[in-house]
Formats: C-alpha cells, sequence, structure tokens
C-alpha cells in the first residue's frame, strides 16, 4: 500500500534541517532515510556542487581581498566561466576528471 501524499512547506524543510544540524543522531536518521528514498541519486547529488554567479562573486571577493590586481581577476574568472560553461555549471568528480583528461589530450 503506498503512502498518501503529504504536502510539505519549505518550513518544513527548514525545520528538519534546523534539528539535524543541532542533532547529530537526528542527522543520520535524515541521510540514512534519504539514502534509502532517492538511492544512487542521493549519493551523486552530496558529490556534486551546482556553481552559482554568488559563487563566482565570493570568488571574486576572495581574490579582491588577496590584493591581486583586476586584470589577473578578470583572467582567472573568464578561464573558470569558460570552464563551468563546458561543465554545465555542475561541478561532479567524474565530470572534472574527464574535463581535466580533455585539457590533457588538446595539450
Amino acid at each position: 500500500m503506498r503512502n498518501p501524499l503529504v504536502d510539505a512547506t519549505p518550513n518544513d524543510i527548514i525545520r528538519v534541517i534546523k534539528k539535524a544540524l543541532v542533532d547529530r543522531s537526528f542527522r543520520n536518521l535524515l541521510f540514512d532515510l534519504l539514502r534509502q528514498a532517492f538511492g544512487e541519486e542521493f549519493h551523486e547529488y552530496r558529490t556534486s556542487w551546482i556553481v552559482s554567479e554568488k559563487d563566482i562573486e565570493d570568488f571574486i571577493r576572495a581574490k579582491k581581498l588577496k590584493g591581486l590586481r583586476e586584470q589577473t581577476i578578470n583572467d582567472e574568472v573568464r578561464y573558470i566561466r569558460r570552464a563551468l560553461a563546458e561543465l554545465g555549471w555542475n561541478l561532479t568528480p567524474d565530470g572534472i576528471r574527464e574535463y581535466l583528461a580533455g585539457l590533457a589530450e588538446e595539450g
């Protein structure tokens, strides 16, 4: 017998996450349930990062704090954006390995 769909709100999710942040046993239970419900998809999601514009802005801010020249920062960001575009702005261990292997083949 299938469970009926239960309506949950973003606030419900936030409450669960806040509880998991302070209670390790609750966090372990949450992760176990997510693994059971989503299987391999959960594992893949945990090992990936969708890069956002905010991440790029944070990177630029960090480089400025280190005192890098504006041109150096712009060059680095241009190369990073090019790589991210090829990776679909999604960083995964396999995707990065494949990208680096492709660069090595190109010389």
